[in-house]
C-alpha cells in the first residue's frame, strides 16, 4: 500500500508519463535466469524493489528508504528468519534475516514481506546492511545453508520513485511500474518504453549552419524540444513543455538543443541535450559589434545582486579585425584556444541559474540543488557524454549577502552529484553514478560527484592585487599530483572550458572530492563501510557511518596522544601503525611541506577509513591553493597527529625514509622531480588560459592580464621557486630532527654513480661514504625496527667491497655511525640484458570455447629470450594487462617460457613438462587491451595493445597471436598488426 504521506500525482494513477532512468527489464532477467535455474523449489519470490526512494512509503523511523519486497506464493505461512539476501552473488551470506524478530519475519499464505534496504540494521523493523543501486544491480535469496539459491535477479538502471518488479500476468518477466504496491500483488506495469532519441549531428564544435533532426523508433511518440535552455518536459506535472518537432531544428549559433520523447501509457525518454559550439560566435559574446561594450544576453539578468554582471569576452584580447589592444595575437588563436582542453556545458532554465531563487546569485540557495544537463565534449579524443544531473554550487558558507559577495569573486564554483532525484525529491532522469571514466588516471572510474572549480586564490578574479599578480590556476592540483606521485592517495584533476548554458564561463579545474564514495571507487568495498571526514574532526560528511566516522577517528587522536606521553613504547606505536598509513600519511605531509600550504591544517583536509578489520586512516590533500610561495609549515598536521608521533624514534627514522626516496635520486621532491610535474599542469593549461583571460582577466581591472602575464608568473616559479625548494625544506627538516645527520650510503657502478637501473652481469656494485654500511638483496630492511647496532637483520651484509650481483634485485642499504642510523637508501637493479633481450612471442587471449568447464582459463603467455647470453627473469612483471611478477628464472638464448591464466586448465589442454614460470592474475580481454611488460627497476620492455579484429581465428577460434619476428619487435612495434600472424598454439615451443 501507499503511505498517505504521498502525493501521487493523477497521471502517475493513470499510467500515461513519468521521466524514467530506464533499464531493460527483459534482458536483466534473462541475465539472471541461469543463476535462478538453480533456485530450491521454495515458494518464496524477490517480487518488487524500490531502488530509488524519495516519496514512496515510509520505514517505521520515517525515512524514504530503498525496499525489497518478497511473495510467499504458497498456500501455507512461511517464516524467513534465518534466510540470506545478498546484493553481491559472490557473496551469499552477506545479511541473514534475524531470527528474533518473528513478528516481522512470519509472511502469510500469498503474502508479502517487506525488507528495508538502507544499512541500518539495529533499526526497528527489517534493514538490510546493503543499500540498492539506482544505477543497476543484482539481488539473490538463500536458504539458511547460505548455499542453496532460492531466488534472484538483475535489474539495469532505475527511475525515481518507480519500482521495478514481477509483471503480474508473466511472474517471469520484470517491469517498471509508476505507483509502487509495498506489500501487495503489482498492479499497473507500463505498456513500453519510448526509444531512445537519435540527433544527426553529434554534440561538439561547429564552423557552418546545421539542421538537427531527432527521431526514435517508436511508432505514435511525439518529440518535443527547446531552444532556450530550458527543459521540453515538467516532471512534476507530467506534461510537454517545449515545441512538438515537426522537422529539422536549424542551428546557426552556440545552442543547447533539449529534446524528449512521449507516447501515452509508455515511459518516456529522458530529457537528451546537445550542445552545439560556434567558436567564432564565442569570442563575440555578449558585445556590441559597434560600440564593442557588454550586451547583456537575452533571458539574463543585468545584475547579480547587487553587482552587475559579467557575460562578456573582452574584446580588449579578442576583438575582431585587429581592434584588441594585442595586435590579434590572441584573436588569432582564440577558437582553437577554446577546444586545447575538454568542454562541460551545464544546461538549465535561466531562472534556476539567475532568477529570483537561482543558485548562481542567492546565498539562500547555498547547497540546495536543480536538474541540470552535464555535457562532456573532449576535441581532443572525440569523446562526448551526456547526463543529467543534480547541480549546487560549491564552496564555503560565511556572512550574508549574495554568492557573489560570499566568496568576493564573480566565477562561481561549481558540483554535479550524478544521481535519480534531487534531495527534495524531484527526479533528475540522470545516473546514480557517472558511466565514464572522467579522470583517466583515477581508480574511480565512476564517480558520483565531481567539482567544477572556479579557482579563488591565485586567480585574476580576487580582489587582491597580490593574487592576481601570482594567478596560477595550478597549485591545487599540483599539491595532489606531488601526493599521488609519492604513493599516495588525493583526488585527479584535469582542466576543461566551461559553459553555463550557451554562455563560455571561462576555464575551470575540475577535480574529485576524496569522500567515502570515492574512497570504496579508489580502495574497494561499499561507501557505507568508510569513515570520512572533511575539514576538522566534527567535520562528518560521510552518509552512511555518521558520528561513527568521529569516534573511530578521535581512537586514532587518542593513540597518536598516547605516542606522544609515552614515545618509547614499541606498542602504543605499533597501534598507531594499525589505525593510520603511515607511509601515505608521511607523504600528505611532504607535499604540503614542500609546498608550504599556510591555510593548512586547521582546515583544508579529507581523510578516510574503511571500518573493517585493519582498515586505516588515509588523509587527501584538499584546496590546497595557498601554495608554492615558500612559506615553512613544517611542524604541523591535521588534529596534531604528526606532532604528537614525531616524538618517536621509529617515526621518525620512517619519516627520514620516505624523504630520502623522495627527495633524492630523482624523486618527485627533487628540483628536476617537482619541476617536471609543475610542468605538466602548466602545459595543459598553456592555451586554455587565453580563454580565461578573455573572459575574465579585465574583471578587476580596466587593462586585462593575459597569457603573458600568467607565463610570467609559471617562468618565476620555475626560476626561483623550485630551483632552491628542495634544500629549503631538507634543512628545515633536519632542524626539526625528521632528517639525520649520518650520511646515507650511495650506489655506484664500476665506479659510477648509479641509483638503480640496468647493470651489465658482470658490472660491480659499490656503495659510498666510508664507515659501516649495512645492505640486503632479498628487499628486507638491513636493521630490525626498534633497534641499533644490536638489532642488524639476519639478512643483512655488512659492505667490504664491490659485488657482482646474482641476478635483478632489490638493494636497501643503511650507514650506521655509533647507535644512530641513516635513512634508507633503496635501488632496484636490473642485471643482465633483460630490457634487449626479453620479448613477448604468444598470446592465447581467446580460448576456444569446446563446451569444456575450462575453456576461459587455458589462456597464456609466451616469452623468448633473443639474446646472445641467459636472462634471469627475476623481477621482471606484467603491469598492464595482467599481473604476474617473476621470480628467478634463467631463460636461456632462444629458450621459451610461459606464464598461465591457470596452471592445470593449462596442463589439461597442453600438456605437462612445457616451460611455465607461474599464473598471473586477472584475464586477457577478448575484445583486446593494453599488455606491458616491465624489467626489474620498472623500465619499459614492450608495451602494446593488441585487437581482437585483427585475425577472426584467434578470436575463439582455436589459433593464437605469434609475432612473426621476435627479435626485430622493439617495445612498441606489436601495436601493429603486421608484426602479428594467427597460428595454431604452440605454447613453450619453436615457431
Amino acid at each position: 500500500m501507499i503511505g498517505d504521506n504521498v502525493n501521487i500525482p493523477l497521471r502517475i494513477l493513470l499510467g500515461i508519463w513519468i521521466v524514467a532512468a530506464l533499464g531493460s527489464p527483459e534482458s536483466s532477467a534473462r541475465a539472471a535466469a541461469d543463476l535462478a535455474a538453480q533456485a530450491q523449489s521454495v515458494p518464496l519470490l524477490i517480487n518488487e524493489i524500490l531502488a530509488s526512494n524519495s516519496r514512496v512509503y515510509r520505514d517505521p523511523q520515517g525515512h524514504f528508504d530503498d525496499w525489497i519486497e518478497l511473495h510467499n506464493t504458497g498456500d501455507v505461512p512461511l517464516n524467513a528468519a534465518g534466510l540470506y539476501l545478498t546484493n553481491d552473488w559472490s557473496k551469499p551470506t552477506k545479511w541473514q534475516i534475524p531470527a528474533d524478530r518473528p513478528v516481522f519475519t512470519m509472511i502469510p499464505a500469498r503474502g508479502y514481506l517487506l525488507i528495508w534496504a538502507d544499512g541500518d540494521t539495529e533499526d526497528l523493523g527489517l534493514h538490510a546492511s546493503f543499500r540498492l543501486s539506482a544505477g543497476g544491480g543484482k539481488l539473490a535469496l538463500f536458504a539458511a545453508d547460505g548455499q542453496t539459491l532460492i531466488d534472484a535477479m538483475e535489474y539495469g538502471e532505475q527511475t525515481a520513485n518507480a519500482s521495478y518488479g514481477r509483471d503480474p500476468t508473466a511472474a517471469n518477466e520484470w517491469r517498471f511500474f509508476a505507483v509502487p504496491t509495498p506489500g501487495k500483488a503489482n498492479t499497473g506495469a507500463y505498456l513500453g518504453a519510448v526509444a531512445d532519441l537519435k540527433f544527426s549531428h553529434a554534440r561538439g564544435f561547429y564552423t557552418q549552419p546545421l539542421a538537427v533532426t531527432i527521431t526514435t523508433t517508436t511508432p505514435g511518440a511525439s518529440i518535443y524540444y527547446t531552444v532556450d535552455d530550458s527543459s521540453p518536459f515538467d516532471p512534476q506535472r507530467l506534461v510537454p513543455t517545449g515545441r512538438l518537432y515537426t522537422g529539422p531544428v536549424a542551428i546557426t549559433t552556440t545552442t543547447a538543443l533539449r529534446a524528449v520523447a512521449l507516447k501515452t501509457g509508455w515511459m518516456p525518454t529522458k530529457v537528451v541535450t546537445h550542445t552545439y559550439i560556434f567558436p567564432h560566435d564565442v569570442a563575440r559574446q555578449a558585445t556590441h559589434p559597434q560600440t564593442r561594450a557588454q550586451v547583456t544576453p537575452p533571458g539574463y539578468p543585468v545584475s547579480w545582486g547587487s553587482v552587475t554582471g559579467d557575460y562578456q569576452m573582452d574584446p580588449d584580447v579578442v576583438g575582431p579585425n585587429g581592434t584588441d589592444l594585442f595586435n590579434g595575437l590572441y584573436a588569432r588563436t582564440i577558437q582553437d584556444d577554446l577546444q586545447a582542453v575538454p568542454t562541460i556545458c551545464l544546461v538549465m532554465s535561466k531562472d534556476d541559474w539567475f532568477g529570483s531563487r537561482g543558485i548562481y546569485i542567492n546565498k539562500s540557495q547555498d547547497g540546495t540543488e536543480r536538474v541540470a544537463s552535464f555535457e562532456f565534449i573532449d576535441p581532443g579524443t572525440g569523446q562526448s557524454l551526456q547526463v543529467n544531473c543534480a547541480l549546487a554550487m560549491q564552496g564555503g558558507i560565511s556572512g550574508g549577502g549574495t554568492s557573489l559577495q560570499r566568496w568576493k569573486t564573480y566565477k562561481l564554483s561549481m558540483r554535479p552529484r550524478f544521481k535519480p532525484q534531487l534531495d527534495d525529491g524531484t527526479p533528475t532522469g540522470g545516473p546514480s553514478k557517472l558511466n565514464f571514466k572522467l579522470f583517466p588516471n583515477s581508480p574511480a572510474e565512476q564517480p558520483d560527484t565531481v567539482v567544477l572549480d572556479a579557482v579563488l586564490n591565485h586567480s585574476w578574479l580576487h580582489a587582491g592585487v597580490d593574487q592576481q599578480t601570482t594567478a596560477l590556476y595550478i597549485q591545487d592540483q599540483y599539491v595532489s599530483d606531488l601526493h599521488n606521485a609519492m604513493g599516495g592517495h588525493s583526488g585527479h584533476g584535469f582542466y576543461a572550458h566551461v559553459y553555463i548554458n550557451t554562455l563560455y564561463w571561462g576555464m575551470y579545474y575540475i577535480h574529485e572530492r576524496p569522500d567515502h564514495a570515492w574512497a570504496a571507487a579508489v580502495f574497494g568495498g561499499d561507501e557505507s563501510e568508510y569513515d570520512a571526514l572533511k575539514h576538522a574532526d566534527t567535520g562528518v560528511i560521510n552518509h552512511g557511518r555518521g558520528g561513527n566516522a568521529t569516534t573511530n577517528y578521535n581512537a586514532l587522536v587518542a593513540a597518536a596522544n598516547a605516542v606522544g606521553a609515552d614515545p618509547t613504547n614499541p606498542a602504543k606505536y605499533l597501534l598507531v601503525c594499525t589505525l593510520l598509513d603511515v607511509d601515505d600519511f608521511i607523504a600528505y605531509l611532504l607535499a604540503n611541506y614542500y609546498c608550504g600550504n599556510h591555510d593548512w591544517p586547521h582546515k583544508n583536509w579529507y581523510a578516510t577509513r574503511r571500518n573493517v578489520p585493519g582498515g586505516q586512516w588515509r588523509f587527501h590533500s584538499w584546496d590546497a591553493e595557498h601554495t608554492l610561495e615558500g612559506d615553512n609549515q613544517v611542524g604541523r598536521s591535521p588534529s596534531d597527529i604528526h606532532a604528537k608521533l614525531v616524538r618517536n624514534a621509529e617515526y621518525r627514522l620512517r619519516f627520514a625514509d620516505l624523504v630520502r626516496r623522495h627527495f633524492f635520486h630523482g624523486g618527485p621532491l627533487t628540483p628536476t622531480g617537482a619541476a617536471a610535474l609543475f610542468k605538466v599542469r602548466v602545459n595543459q593549461a598553456d592555451r586554455a588560459i587565453v580563454g580565461e583571460s578573455a573572459r575574465w582577466g579585465d574583471n578587476r581591472r580596466s587593462y586585462p592580464y593575459t597569457r603573458q602575464d600568467w607565463l610570467n608568473t609559471v617562468n618565476a616559479k620555475l626560476n626561483t621557486f623550485f630551483p632552491v625548494r628542495a634544500n629549503q625544506v631538507l634543512g628545515w627538516l633536519k632542524s626539526a630532527n625528521l632528517y639525520p645527520n649520518v650520511d646515507a650510503p650511495e650506489f655506484h657502478v664500476n665506479g659510477q654513480a648509479r641509483h638503480g637501473g640496468a647493470m651489465g652481469a658482470r658490472d660491480t656494485l659499490s656503495m659510498t661514504p666510508s664507515g659501516t654500511i649495512w645492505f640486503t638483496l632479498d628487499g628486507t630492511d638491513p636493521r630490525v625496527p626498534g633497534t641499533t647496532a644490536a638489532g642488524v637483520s639476519p639478512s643483512a651484509r655488512r659492505y667490504a667491497g664491490p659485488i657482482q650481483l646474482p641476478h635483478s634485485v632489490p638493494v636497501k642499504a643503511r650507514t650506521l655511525s655509533g647507535t644512530t642510523w641513516s635513512a634508507l637508501t633503496e635501488a632496484v637493479f636490473a642485471v643482465g640484458p633483460v630490457a634487449p633481450g626479453l620479448r613477448i612471442s604468444e598470446i592465447m587471449y581467446h580460448p576456444p570455447d569446446t563446451g569444456n568447464p575450462d575453456d576461459p582459463n587455458t589462456e597464456y603467455l609466451e616469452l623468448t629470450n633473443i639474446a646472445s647470453e641467459s636472462i634471469d627473469l627475476n623481477l621482471v612483471r606484467f603491469t598492464k594487462g595482467v599481473g604476474y611478477t617473476f621470480p628467478s628464472y634463467a631463460l636461456p638464448p632462444g629458450g621459451y617460457c610461459l606464464v598461465v591464466k591457470d596452471l592445470a586448465a593449462f596442463e589439461r589442454r597442453y600438456g605437462l613438462n612445457l616451460p611455465v614460470v607461474g599464473q598471473y592474475s586477472g584475464s586477457l580481454d577478448n575484445s583486446g587491451e593494453r599488455i606491458e611488460l616491465v624489467d626489474a627497476a620498472g623500465q619499459v620492455i614492450q608495451s602494446f595493445k593488441y585487437a581482437d579484429n585483427w585475425f577472426k581465428s584467434t578470436d575463439g577460434q582455436g589459433y593464437s597471436l605469434t609475432v612473426r619476428d621476435p627479435k626485430t619487435s622493439d617495445a612498441d612495434s606489436l601495436n601493429d598488426k603486421a608484426a602479428w600472424q594467427a597460428a595454431p598454439p604452440s605454447p613453450g615451443r619453436e615457431k
